[in-house]
């Protein structure tokens, strides 16, 4: 067969494209949660600097952060 058509034998420490998907789902969450955190973190220093509006925005990243994981939970569980 050419390239594009082949037969190839995978070993056993591969991973199922499902198990590489969890994987990847379990990492970004933890990834954003991670970035969740230093979101706040520096809306707290920006709040004692008295930048309100960067305070905002920090703020609103933090809650997308959230929605983004809800998104990536459930996929999770879908494919769980």
């Amino acid at each position: 067969m050419n390239h594009h058509n082949h037969d190839h034998n995978h070993t056993k420490n591969e991973l199922s494209f499902k198990e590489k998907l969890l994987s990847l789902f379990k990492h970004w969450i933890d990834h954003n949660l991670s970035h969740k955190e230093n979101y706040l973190t520096w809306a707290e220093k920006a709040k004692k600097e008295n930048l309100s509006d960067i305070v905002l925005c920090l703020e609103q990243a933090s809650e997308l952060s959230d929605k983004i994981n809800q998104k990536l939970e459930k996929a999770l569980k879908d494919l769980s």
